[in-house]
């Protein structure tokens, strides 16, 4: 049986911060070109670059979406959970299930059965505050 991949984006990653740059100074392009900015064709292009980046992550069901300092993942159908790594106890992985331990009573339970295993381990490491460029080839 094939497993799920999951899609990690980076939310700190430079061609997201060039998209959005390059869209407001195209938007800002349309109202020195254009008398009416708001219908012009080069606006409409901003626009849509600007909103490129937020768009991506739609397509697919299993998305980890991580930054500086916040992990955000969604799997499945399920409702997503944001998490940060400093405030993480401890994190136990089995075949089927991940628990990630906020304080000795608060946990949560993740079903991870379907996914590939080396998706699961680049998340563990990143709910563990490490990189990818820290993490180990699994």
């Amino acid at each position: 049986m094939q497993k799920k991949q999951l899609l990690f984006v980076n939310t700190r990653a430079n061609w997201r911060v060039i998209c959005g740059i390059a869209a407001i100074l195209i938007m800002m392009l349309s109202f020195f070109l254009y008398e009416n900015a708001f219908n012009s064709w080069l606006y409409y292009i901003g626009m849509f670059l600007l909103f490129v980046p937020l768009l991506i992550p739609y397509k697919r069901k299993s998305v980890v979406k991580y930054g500086k300092n916040w992990i955000s993942f969604k799997l499945d159908k399920g409702s997503a959970y944001t998490i940060r790594p400093d405030k993480i106890k401890h994190i136990e992985v089995f075949t089927e299930k991940l628990v990630v331990w906020k304080s000795k009573k608060k946990f949560r339970k993740f079903d991870i059965s379907s996914y590939d295993q080396r998706d699961v381990f680049l998340l563990v490491d990143l709910l563990q505050g490490r990189s990818f460029s820290e993490s180990t080839t699994y």
